[in-house]
């Protein structure tokens, strides 16, 4: 990834338009996007952004790895838009990553998802994991490695606290799913494709 945050943050509503021809209610007129300036605590906790509820800002966290930083942005940028759910917000900003003109935003949009099918394989159909995740490109599962390994850094026992608390927030307010609900944008993307004419 040759951007610097700056770039990513700017080039983000390249995708957004893109899409809406794809999905009413996209709009990029308002949206702001800005470094997380709690960015070390956050990724302690396991947090790689969030909606600023005073400001209505994006925030992202600068020190998760350069690779998910523009699916990321996207994903925050859904919830600018009004899209609260973060299945939606993932799906949003997963369409608008990989619709991206850039080549750099598409990698991020499918790596995301490849990286929650890989988990919801592995844990649906463990005994088909192995040769899966074998037959996937050598570069990025380097990449997924170096991902792995840079959390590894991170890692605290607030974090296990962390995601219980928010998995009772996101239920609180009304995705049932808690956590969960992050990985069932998988779900809509394959609705969405036998629907529509995939782009893959």
């Amino acid at each position: 990834m040759p951007y610097d945050f700056t770039t990513v943050f700017n080039k983000s509503a390249n995708g957004y338009q893109a899409i809406k021809p794809l999905f009413s209610g996209i709009s990029t007129t308002h949206t702001a996007v800005k470094k997380s300036m709690l960015s070390l605590p956050q990724i302690y906790l396991g947090f790689t952004g969030y909606l600023n509820p005073f400001t209505g800002e994006a925030q992202v966290n600068y020190l998760m790895p350069k690779v998910n930083l523009p699916a990321t942005t996207c994903h925050e940028m859904a919830h600018q838009m009004g899209y609260a759910s973060e299945t939606e917000a993932n799906f949003i900003g997963y369409m608008a990553s990989i619709h991206n003109s850039d080549l750099y935003f598409q990698y991020s949009g499918y790596f995301m998802a490849l990286r929650y099918a890989l988990n919801e394989i592995h844990y649906k159909y463990p005994d088909d994991f192995e040769a899966i995740y074998k037959s996937i490109n050598k570069e990025i599962i380097k990449n997924q490695e170096e991902i792995i390994n840079h959390y590894k850094k991170y890692q605290s026992p607030f974090a296990v606290h962390s995601r219980t608390l928010y998995d009772f927030y996101l239920k609180a307010n009304n995705q049932e799913e808690g956590i969960k609900s992050y990985r069932y944008m998988l779900y809509l993307l394959v609705k969405y494709d036998s629907t529509h004419d995939a782009v893959y």
